[in-house]
């Protein structure tokens, strides 16, 4: 059986078009990145202009820290052996799992 749901400070109306607006943001992103691809929807959203982009992978590419390479339809950038070696150790937790463990438990 059917009751009638009622709440003063929730209105099915204003959720039903909330979750509209949603969805259609959603279907927008999903078809800016079908038809543009992942890099460009990438790009995009991680710089706010393409000099920037450019510059930011020039310079990281003179310090060699990453190399460029090429994909099938897009240009792909890997982290080179110098540019791994200089993350920080939160980033390469593999390098630490086989040492011996003191007995101690930590948490965070």
């Amino acid at each position: 059986m059917w009751k009638a749901f009622h709440h003063p400070d929730f209105s099915l109306p204003v959720v039903r078009r909330r979750i509209g607006v949603e969805l259609l943001e959603m279907l927008d992103l999903l078809g800016d990145t079908m038809i543009h691809g992942a890099y460009a929807f990438l790009q995009n959203r991680s710089y706010p202009n393409r000099s920037s982009y450019y510059n930011a992978v020039s310079r990281l590419s003179k310090l060699g820290l990453v190399v460029r390479g090429q994909g099938l339809n897009t240009p792909k950038l890997k982290i080179s052996e110098e540019g791994a070696d200089s993350l920080a150790a939160y980033f390469r937790p593999d390098k630490y799992w086989s040492r011996k463990w003191n007995g101690i438990w930590y948490l965070l």
